[in-house]
């Protein structure tokens, strides 16, 4: 577990994963109707406080259209600030990578934290990232699963997905957007949960590390995190096939992650970038 913890410093853009300025921010509610604020609430504020972690805006509501957008909307109206969290129970018009629906139903809850661009050290595009491996710490220390982070976004249990990261973002903030599913998963063949009980415990500690990942853009530099990233990365090392934004498919041995998250492919002779696209990793009978 230790394996995943920051770097110790002492001075003060995957695309893929990073949507730059999202269409116009809408409410995901209708107009007439109020969020219902979830029950578990009481009992998040009560752990977050004892574990000492501060968040300016805390809301869970028992259901919404996206939490991404709900909180972007938030901070364009100056209702929510850096630090602001909003967790949902039921997620029903989420987004994903490259405009696939995100839904998040009973089992699984859908969280989005609000980061500030300003004064950022390092590229904010290290974020998906650096949520991913956050999750990895989360679930390994305290819950007894291991979880392999599949660039650029994916947490993994046993080859299936049980979380995802979408960081969508305007001219002042980031939004990390993470779907998991606690309990139970979608009816997905790629999907899977991590099958606990208590969603309320997880989503505290989940919250402490995401604060914590987002907090070291602000203090450490591309290579630093470069460094600390690339062996927590399960797709380093792996022959993958990406299919790109245009349909197109590229093959090639994952040798690493570049300085602006980006994953390098050795194709023949040559290395290339990879900045966005679905990624499959490779067994030998699926090589071509």
């Amino acid at each position: 577990a230790n394996s995943s913890s920051f770097p110790a410093v002492e001075r003060g853009s995957c695309a893929s994963a990073v949507l730059m300025n999202p269409p116009g921010c809408y409410n995901s509610y209708p107009s007439h109707v109020k969020p219902q604020s979830s029950p578990h609430l009481p009992l998040l504020m009560g752990l977050l406080e004892q574990n000492g972690a501060k968040f300016t805006n805390l809301r869970w509501v028992t259901e919404t259209g996206s939490t991404n957008q709900d909180l972007l909307l938030d901070l364009a109206q100056g209702d929510a600030s850096d630090d602001a969290v909003l967790v949902a129970s039921k997620q029903n018009a989420g987004r994903g990578r490259q405009g696939r629906s995100w839904i998040t139903g009973t089992g699984s809850v859908a969280v989005s934290y609000a980061k500030a661009l300003s004064n950022l050290s390092a590229n904010s595009g290290w974020l998906p990232l650096l949520t991913a491996v956050a999750v990895k710490k989360v679930v390994e220390s305290n819950y007894d699963r291991e979880i392999s982070v599949k660039w650029p976004n994916d947490c993994l249990v046993d080859g299936q997905k049980v979380a995802g990261i979408l960081v969508e973002r305007n001219q002042e903030f980031a939004v990390i957007g993470l779907g998991i599913n606690i309990s139970s998963a979608p009816e997905i063949e790629t999907a899977t949960s991590l099958g606990l009980s208590d969603q309320v415990v997880i989503v505290a500690d989940l919250l402490v590390e995401i604060k914590n990942a987002a907090n070291q853009i602000q203090i450490l530099t591309d290579k630093e995190i470069q460094e600390f990233i690339s062996p927590l990365i399960s797709t380093i090392g792996k022959n993958v096939e990406v299919t790109n934004l245009d349909g197109s498919v590229t093959i090639g041995h994952a040798v690493g992650i570049g300085l602006n998250g980006a994953l390098l492919l050795s194709e023949g002779t040559s290395t290339i970038e990879i900045l966005s696209g679905d990624v499959k990793h490779l067994r030998d009978a699926d090589e071509r």
